[in-house]
């Protein structure tokens, strides 16, 4: 019977695991409008065809500065929006192949 309570925390876990992967993707595909961000910053993404979350998370910051009208404090402004919402906009090496 201990065997069965084990197996019962590996069917909560593995269901834990899908509901947050699944609210993760969720969360990607948040729209650049329902984050709490100026309207200056708004005008920026949709500028450059910056959709979603998903959209912003899978750029490295380098690629972001280099958005015309942005800085650090854009770049401070976006993660806090991101936060807000459960999502990291973490920094990501661009590396090049030389």
């Amino acid at each position: 019977d201990r065997t069965r309570f084990a197996d019962t925390e590996t069917v909560i876990e593995r269901i834990k695991k899908i509901h947050s992967e699944t609210s993760r993707e969720k969360l990607l595909e948040t729209p650049i409008d329902h984050l709490r961000i100026s309207s200056r910053l708004y005008r920026i993404l949709k500028a450059c065809e910056i959709k979603t979350a998903g959209d912003i998370i899978e750029m490295d910051h380098t690629k972001f500065l280099s958005f015309p009208g942005v800085g650090h404090i854009s770049l401070e402004e976006l993660k806090n929006a991101l936060s807000s919402i459960g999502l990291n906009f973490k920094p990501r090496l661009n590396v090049s192949n030389r």
